[in-house]
């Protein structure tokens, strides 16, 4: 099912003994466009302290409700490798919360967020993750990482003009990819909302805050439009596709 990532933000967080804080945002690394960490606010249970969660230990959230399952324990959270607020997420911080989590580093050769032979890397392993630690090339920051904040509102360029803003991004939530760009296409088709695959950009200009697509802006009006209210079925993604002249993500997956 892909869900809307920005409709999470602000969900309790609920651990397997308590309240934890509230989903502040998500970072995504925008080579791949999977989603690798949610960012936990602590709010009043610990004061000007924010964690990250990898997906692997989110639950179905309780959509009705605006919850959010973690499948860890207070304890577990509280001792995990605060966040700096005000420093980039370093490349030594997640190293060290795969460490502390038994987790895999994603970012090593051949891995995408599991371990090589694709199994799961569970907590209390035998020492996988510092062994990966050793192979992989650590950097002093992430220019990967990137957080769902930070490209709302970001302009998008088709070959002919400006096609719109950034609003939102989808997501699968089986394995936490990011399947799409919603484009809010403002002034130029006022009350339009389209779907844009990450994989149909030509560039992504963090410092302009602008990305490119590889559509002409007649293509994106002929689009299916969008509808937030209403659930993203296979056959309204193989009509947007269809219409775009592209592959779809799940037809490699059939073959």
């Amino acid at each position: 099912m892909l869900r809307s990532l920005k409709n999470t933000l602000g969900y309790v967080l609920l651990a397997e003994d308590g309240d934890i804080g509230r989903c502040q945002d998500f970072l995504f690394d925008d080579t791949d466009w999977v989603t690798r960490y949610m960012v936990a606010d602590t709010g009043q249970w610990i004061p000007r302290r924010k964690v990250l969660i990898a997906p692997r230990f989110l639950s179905e959230p309780d959509w009705p409700a605006e919850k959010f399952p973690v499948r860890l324990t207070k304890s577990e959270i509280e001792g995990s490798p605060p966040l700096d607020i005000d420093l980039p997420v370093s490349r030594q911080h997640e190293e060290a919360l795969a460490d502390y989590f038994e987790l895999p580093l994603w970012w090593a050769p051949g891995l995408t967020g599991d371990t090589a032979d694709g199994d799961a890397v569970e907590r209390g392993g035998s020492g996988v993750v510092a062994a990966l630690i050793d192979a992989a090339a650590p950097e002093a920051d992430d220019p990967h990482l990137r957080s769902l904040s930070e490209i709302l509102g970001y302009t998008v360029d088709a070959h002919d003009g400006e096609a719109g803003n950034i609003a939102d991004l989808m997501v699968d939530d089986d394995g936490w990819m990011i399947r799409y760009l919603v484009v809010d296409t403002g002034g130029w088709l006022p009350g339009r909302k389209v779907l844009l695959a990450p994989t149909w950009l030509q560039e992504l200009n963090w410092p302009e805050k602008r990305a490119v697509v590889d559509l002409t802006r007649e293509a994106i009006e002929a689009s299916p439009e969008y509808e937030p209210e209403r659930p993203i079925y296979r056959a309204y993604e193989a009509s947007l596709h269809q219409g775009y002249g592209k592959h779809g993500y799940w037809e490699s997956a059939e073959e």
